[in-house]
């Protein structure tokens, strides 16, 4: 494990909106792709945006977010 961090950037019209940025110590990085998605969704579910365009590099993440794995590691599940 290592340091894990995130940073998302919001977009409006092609233009920067603001981001989202978080350090979570020490974590795997798929804890940290997990992380930074559900902080996205939370966000965009908070500020009540209707379609959002998310960009992952983790294949694992979107394969899990997309329900067509399974989760199995209890630190990535959602609570």
């Amino acid at each position: 494990m290592a340091i894990g961090s995130y940073v998302a950037i919001r977009w409006r019209d092609g233009m920067p909106d603001g981001y989202l940025a978080r350090q979570l110590g020490d974590v795997t990085s798929n804890q940290t792709e997990h992380e930074g998605l559900i902080a996205c969704l939370r966000d965009a579910l908070r500020r009540r945006v209707p379609c959002i365009l998310v960009e992952i590099d983790s294949r694992l993440v979107v394969m899990q977010a997309s329900l067509l794995w399974q989760c199995r590691s209890e630190t990535l599940l959602v609570q």
